[in-house]
């Protein structure tokens, strides 16, 4: 991630104009503003891992190996012996992030969370990784003779000023309703953990049960490949939808500089 290291992260006035500061930080940020604290964090991450090491093996996971031998048939990063001790223990990531300076220059009433909060449990495993689907309109499935196992009912982007991270409860919000659904008729939500804040918000703002919301855990604990992570929300989602025999899924997807994407899907 930012690797090639982009004007509007690294040159003062564009970094001024466009609002960046580091992710880590906007998380803080918005993990404070959300009365969120270091604790609930931490429990997430946990939750997130045992649900990873507890989730059934997927058709949808392509096994990486040899003609002699499988290496690869499962996420590695998964813990299932992780305990809120275990993360307590870790020190955080962002608090002395030079970031905050900024974040004072555009917000003066914000709430810098002393020590920061974010560890680098409670953000995404390093990892690589690929995913890939297939999308087509009913007519083609018809013509190659393809089943589809769900459909795209609605799919919507915001934005919103960086460094807040609310773009994936709006986002939501509009893909249920373009799909002319709600919350309460969900089965299932993927809500990618770019940092453990993520999901928590779209869990509370939305007023979903927890025990839908990333039911086989999520980056926190396999980690955040960019460019793979959508791809792997929406495989999760339509997984599961199975496996419960539901009929509504809602992928969230955040991103830096307050972007952010959300998908309904429908089971078929």
């Amino acid at each position: 991630m930012l690797f090639d290291k982009p004007a509007f992260a690294f040159e003062g006035e564009l970094q001024n104009a466009t609002g960046y500061v580091t992710i880590g930080v906007a998380a803080d940020l918005n993990a404070a503003d959300a009365g969120l604290t270091r604790s609930d964090l931490d429990a997430y991450a946990v939750r997130s891992h045992h649900r990873s090491a507890a989730a059934p093996a997927s058709d949808s996971v392509i096994p990486i190996g040899s003609d002699d031998a499988v290496v690869l048939d499962r996420d590695e990063g998964a813990r299932p012996d992780a305990t809120l001790e275990d993360f307590a223990a870790l020190p955080t990531l962002f608090g002395e992030d030079p970031s905050w300076d900024l974040v004072a220059r555009q917000i003066p009433d914000s709430r810098r969370p002393e020590g920061g909060l974010h560890t680098i449990g409670t953000a995404p495993q390093l990892s690589d990784g690929a995913s890939a689907a297939v999308l087509g309109s009913a007519r083609a499935a018809s013509t190659t003779g393809m089943r589809p196992i769900g459909r795209i009912l609605a799919a919507t982007q915001a934005a919103v000023r960086s460094p807040r991270l609310t773009a994936g409860v709006q986002e939501a919000r509009d893909a249920l309703a373009r799909a002319g659904i709600t919350a309460a008729d969900l089965d299932v939500v993927e809500a990618n953990e770019s940092f453990a804040v993520s999901p928590l918000l779209v869990e509370r703002e939305l007023g979903l049960d927890p025990d839908i919301v990333n039911p086989c855990g999520g980056s926190v604990a396999t980690g955040h490949p960019l460019g793979a992570s959508g791809g792997t929300i929406l495989v999760n989602a339509l997984d599961q939808l199975a496996r419960v025999d539901g009929e509504f899924a809602l992928l969230v997807i955040p991103g830096g500089l307050g972007l952010g994407a959300a998908v309904v899907v429908q089971r078929v």
